[in-house]
């Protein structure tokens, strides 16, 4: 639903100050580069990229938002496969081929960049980036 938020920053700005020191936000959220989660949902009000969060951890210090949470985890996910999805048959790409892309674009931050950059225009984009932030308090 951070997607649909007037306002990002008041709402990380909350969450921090509700969740318990070493509280866990597990994040899903429309990946920039996805013509039919992103774009395609005139509702939403913004997109999200594999660094989007560090901007609210204090070791990467950009806006000095006053949160710490720390990433524990990023993966981009990319869902462009053959099966069904929501009661639709899809017949793109084989599973196994979803399973590479995946496992390829999220080895490192490096690839994560790469895939995002570069690669996401040549195998359809992603469809979600997905976090994984832990409240740092003292």
């Amino acid at each position: 639903m951070l997607e649909h938020v007037d306002d990002l920053i008041a709402t990380m700005k909350e969450l921090y100050r509700i969740i318990k020191p070493g509280g866990v936000l597990f994040i899903r959220v429309p990946h920039a580069s996805c013509c039919t989660s992103a774009w395609a949902d005139p509702t939403h009000k913004r997109f999200f990229v594999h660094r989007s969060f560090e901007h609210f951890d204090s070791r990467f210090d950009y806006y000095h938002f006053k949160t710490d949470f720390r990433i524990r985890k990023r993966r981009l996910h990319y869902f462009l496969y053959e099966g069904v999805r929501n009661g639709v048959v899809l017949q793109r790409l084989p599973l196994w081929l979803n399973r590479l892309i995946n496992g390829l674009a999220n080895i490192s931050l490096t690839t994560q960049a790469i895939f995002e950059r570069l690669l996401c225009y040549y195998i359809g984009g992603f469809e979600e980036v997905y976090f994984e932030i832990e409240a740092h308090k003292t």
